[in-house]
């Protein structure tokens, strides 16, 4: 018998009702959800739990998503988790160079379509463990 681990999936947003509807969405696909409403919670669990994968909202009160994103890549054990960036406020001029800064590509502008989201979670985590295979990490 194999036993097959749930992937998990932390969701950090300050809209409490995307928050829900998005972690209804993912734990009916098959995730582990670990919700967070806040990016102080966030970088306090993020290291315990350690997802497989980072739904990370930007623009947040006290805490952004980009102060989230770069704290998260100074601890070494979560400085690979990937992170898919989302904002429903994104313009290239004003996020562009502190995404880079902060390490984080492609942002999801919401709303988004589910299934795509769905899609690149699959891949991205397809994808990030296909690199710790191929460098000799241990895969989890």
């Amino acid at each position: 018998m194999t036993l097959v681990m749930k992937k998990k999936i932390a969701i950090v947003d300050d809209d409490n009702n995307f928050l829900e509807e998005l972690s209804s969405l993912l734990s009916g696909n098959g995730y582990d959800v670990y919700a967070y409403s806040n990016g102080s919670d966030a970088l306090r669990e993020i290291p315990r739990v350690m997802p497989d994968i980072i739904l990370l909202d930007l623009k947040m009160d006290k805490v952004s998503g980009f102060q989230v994103a770069y704290k998260l890549r100074n601890i070494q054990k979560a400085r690979d988790i990937p992170v898919i960036p989302m904002t429903g406020y994104y313009t290239q001029d004003e996020y562009g160079l502190i995404m880079k800064i902060c390490g984080l590509k492609n942002c999801k502008l919401k709303p988004f379509d589910p299934g795509k989201l769905m899609q690149e979670i699959s891949e991205t985590i397809k994808n990030t463990k296909s690199k710790l295979f191929e460098a000799g990490g241990d895969l989890k």
